[in-house]
């Protein structure tokens, strides 16, 4: 059966790899590693992943290295859907395994969300207002990406047509202090960040995050024009769901590019505008 792998990388978005039986597959801190699980040198760590063919179990074995107990073969032979969260090196791994079926599910959900991000692009052609660009962007994150509290901040200047947040996430006793930890923590770098709860599951493992967050997962995307923030768009969870992939994550950096471009628009008409 096919296997699953998700780990957080330095951002804490969710890293996500689709394995299959009859190959071997190399995991470690080394940038020659089939899969990267981190590029700290504090001590090399490698791992190996195989499962035969048409078999439902995979083999997990982790091999000796500085400061690592001595080597361990984990099977994985979980019942369907069900998850297994090992600590490799410094990094919390979480497999599951999956049907044919499943994968299949993966790939339909992925080419619908690109499909309504085009559908969105669509629908905000010629749109000027600020309020509107907002809102579609916000539906974005609710509906396509499924986020449970979500928010777009606009940082374009004083104005009615600009709404800096929504007012529901700003009284969020639980989403505001996360969200304004994650802003502060995307301003230093310009990138994208998320915290999620993949590592609470494995015992005394430790991470460290710019919030402790209360939420299950969080994500912040900067809207970026001329190399600096007009504003970030933001989505969390409460409950369920534990961490926001790669493949999310690029859907809505995409959006932010969409609004980077109408945001860049309504910024030169309006420069025009107080020109005359």
């Amino acid at each position: 059966m096919p296997l699953h792998l998700a780990f957080s990388n330095d951002s804490g978005i969710a890293c996500e790899h689709l394995l299959f039986e009859g190959i071997l597959y190399r995991l470690g801190n080394s940038p020659t590693a089939d899969i990267v699980l981190s590029q700290s040198k504090e001590a090399e760590f490698s791992a190996s992943l195989h499962a035969e063919v048409n078999d439902n179990r995979w083999l997990l074995k982790i091999n000796e290295a500085s400061g690592v107990k001595s080597d361990q073969t984990i099977a994985l032979t979980n019942e369907l859907n069900d998850t297994t969260s090992v600590l490799v090196g410094n990094t919390v791994c979480r497999f599951t395994l999956l049907s044919l079926d499943d994968v299949a599910e993966h790939d339909r959900e992925y080419f619908k969300r690109r499909q309504q991000l085009r559908i969105l692009e669509k629908d905000l052609q010629g749109v000027t207002d600020i309020g509107t660009t907002v809102e579609l962007a916000r539906n974005f994150l609710l509906h396509s990406i499924k986020c449970e509290h979500a928010a777009v901040f606009c940082q374009l200047g004083a104005d009615s047509n600009s709404p800096t947040a929504t007012t529901d996430l700003l009284q969020h006793p639980i989403s505001a202090p996360v969200c304004n930890g994650l802003v502060a923590w995307s301003s230093k770098s310009l990138n994208s960040v998320a915290v999620e709860t993949l590592h609470s599951t494995v015992k005394d493992s430790e991470q460290t995050d710019p919030v402790k967050p209360q939420v299950s997962a969080a994500l912040c995307v900067p809207v970026i024009i001329d190399g600096h923030v007009a504003g970030y768009l933001y989505g969390d969870n409460t409950k369920g769901r534990r961490y926001f992939s790669q493949s999310e994550t690029s859907l809505v950096e995409a959006m932010a590019n969409i609004l980077s471009l109408q945001w860049l628009f309504h910024t030169i008409e309006r420069k025009l505008s107080g020109a005359r």
